[in-house]
């Protein structure tokens, strides 16, 4: 994505294709969705992309997506479901923290647990976060 420097829809899907999958990890991957509503200028979104950037990418196999105007997608690859609900409590908090007290910023986050059998395909994984995007669209709780 040239605005935000994040992979983009395709660049997600091929960031998971390339994650190696034949062995079997020690937990299952999780998907976190996050959408930000409120949003005021470049200057917030960049603001939050930030704090994705510096949240998310201390793992190579972490894969973090811009996938809509302010919505992004962050894949978790063997990561326990605690673990994935306290990255995403955390990086909730991380952005309220970033933002200053005038920003009206609100955040809707969902997480679910993905399975993903070896040598899986390209279109596959398409299919699977075009439909945990629509669900999470509907289900997401919001936090403020």
């Amino acid at each position: 994505d040239p605005l935000t420097k994040l992979l983009n829809w395709r660049g997600l899907l091929e960031g998971i294709v390339s994650l190696d999958f034949a062995d079997a990890p020690l937990h299952a991957p999780h998907i976190v969705y996050l959408s930000l509503d409120g949003v005021r200028g470049e200057d917030e979104l960049h603001l939050v992309t930030g704090v994705l950037k510096t949240s998310f990418f201390e793992r190579e196999t972490d894969v973090v997506a811009r996938v809509g105007e302010y919505e992004f997608l962050i894949f978790l690859s063997d990561t326990r479901k605690v673990d994935a609900l306290t990255y995403g409590t955390a990086l909730c908090d991380n952005i309220r923290n970033a933002c200053s007290s005038e920003s009206r910023i609100t955040l809707k986050i969902a997480i679910a647990e993905v399975v993903i059998p070896k040598n899986i395909a390209m279109d596959a994984i398409d299919t699977f976060c075009k439909e945990f995007l629509k669900e999470a669209r509907t289900t997401s709780r919001e936090l403020r």
